[in-house]
């Protein structure tokens, strides 16, 4: 679920990756496009919910400066005019099995939940936002094609 700012950088990284494949091709020096992930110690930031969902979907944390450099004298060395870097979790899985015992364990601790009233309410807030009927929302579908977007959902 992104925002227009997203689309602006989006559109504007690859144009920067068609640009370095064009002059790389065109003989007229070297050029290297990098897709960065985030760096730990400055740059783009996000919040902690996010980097753990980042982390536990796509096993990618924040990149360290050295290995940032790394990849930089890599990526010159590699011969193409794109590279993407990311910077992994070796122990990513064990931390999510240790973490799906845990959770499995707590859930029994857990009170029952009531999903039918936690959908009722979902839509019905939602109803409200997007001045629509409760029947019209469906809680399956992309809340940004639902008329949602990162302000709202914030």
């Amino acid at each position: 679920m992104g925002n227009l700012g997203q689309v602006d950088y989006a559109y504007a990284n690859a144009f920067l990756n068609r640009f370095a494949e064009l002059r790389e091709s065109s003989g007229r020096g070297r050029t290297l496009a990098i897709g960065w992930p985030l760096w730990e110690e400055g740059g783009m930031t996000v919040d902690d919910a996010t980097r753990r969902r980042v982390e536990r979907r796509w096993d990618s944390v924040p990149m360290s400066t050295s290995a940032g450099l790394t990849a930089f004298a890599r990526g010159l060395s590699a011969g193409e005019s794109c590279v993407l870097v990311v910077e992994g979790k070796a122990e990513a899985q064990a931390e999510a099995q240790a973490e799906a015992q845990a959770e499995a364990g707590a859930a029994a601790d857990r009170p029952q939940v009531d999903l039918g009233r936690i959908h009722a309410d979902l839509r019905a807030i939602a109803a409200k936002f997007l001045l629509v009927s409760e029947d019209d929302v469906d809680l399956e579908a992309d809340l940004t094609d639902a008329g949602f977007d990162s302000i709202s959902l914030a």
